[in-house]
């Protein structure tokens, strides 16, 4: 850019053919011009417009990443607090270590139903639009799914009989957990933010609305969401009632937010008919108590009427 603004020539012939010289320099070195309106709303298409993220492969980063979340909430301890510290002001050491994943959570999200494109003038490339491959947007959908397991959503136990409630009143700090369970932390409040990161990505209105209106051959929106309800009511393998009651959060979030695009005015009908058509599949799941997704909570279900 600095080259681009301050380079001298000799003439207007010179410098339009110096200037178009270093654009195809920065191109073939892979670097495109796209902003920040491209990357801040919650529905940005581009896979490369991230705020925040590490890494070139955003599938490879997001596993590297929850392995480092894994190593820190196993080690995590109060020894790990400076000395004076009050022993409570471990969860806020603990809040960002838990939530570690969530810039890149966005990041991993952004190929689903990306495309890439530049901004560039008429003069320096043709207009090319073209959606991510359907083999990267299903290990971005698989990676993210993996999110949601109770494995992730799970903190310790260990941990959980480390953390007292704060000793006096005071502001929040903002990396505290509201909680439902009086001063003593609440674990199902932290599964159900974690859970809430991944599924407002995947289930993001503008992201459901390029599925539904770009189906790949072997990819839409119907396919998509046949995948993330697989992955959340899945029959559990024998796991204790903590990893159950995660299950039954994250569930309870999906259908949630199946809901909301369902009653959406604002999204086309034929991906506000599959998601209802989706929700009636749960429901009936669960009316039957049998299947995959006999695990989902009574009170789950007293939503689903609504559809």
């Amino acid at each position: 850019m600095i080259r681009y603004t301050y380079s001298t020539f000799p003439d207007q012939t010179s410098e339009a053919a110096g200037l178009a010289s270093l654009v195809d320099d920065v191109r073939e070195r892979g670097l495109i011009f796209v902003n920040d309106a491209d990357a801040r709303p919650a529905g940005a298409a581009h896979p490369l417009t991230n705020l925040w993220d590490n890494g070139s492969n955003p599938v490879a980063e997001l596993r590297h990443v929850l392995r480092v979340h894994q190593l820190a909430l196993d080690q995590l301890d109060t020894d790990d607090l400076m000395a004076g510290r009050l022993l409570a002001d471990l969860e806020i050491v603990l809040v960002p270590i838990y939530l570690y994943h969530r810039y890149q959570v966005a990041a991993t999200a952004k190929p689903i139903d990306g495309f890439e494109y530049e901004h560039a003038t008429s003069k320096e490339i043709k207009s090319v639009v073209k959606p991510v491959p359907v083999k990267r947007q299903q290990q971005a959908l698989d990676e993210l799914i993996h999110t949601l397991e109770a494995e992730i959503l799970l903190i310790p136990q260990r941990l959980l009989n480390r953390l007292p409630p704060k000793p006096f009143s005071g502001p929040n700090d903002r990396e505290r957990f509201s909680t439902k369970t009086a001063m003593i932390f609440d674990p199902s409040t932290a599964a159900l933010i974690a859970a809430e990161l991944t599924l407002s990505q995947l289930l993001q209105p503008q992201r459901a609305a390029r599925l539904a209106a770009y189906p790949q051959p072997g990819w839409s929106f119907r396919g998509v969401l046949a995948r993330i309800v697989s992955g959340v009511f899945r029959q559990p393998a024998d796991k204790d009632e903590r990893s159950r009651e995660v299950q039954r959060i994250v569930q309870r979030v999906l259908v949630e937010r199946l809901i909301v695009l369902a009653e959406d005015n604002k999204t086309s009908e034929s991906l506000r008919a599959i998601c209802a058509a989706a929700l009636r599949q749960i429901a009936a799941k669960v009316d039957s108590r049998t299947g995959n997704y006999a695990t989902l909570g009574q009170e789950t279900l007293l939503l689903l009427p609504r559809i």
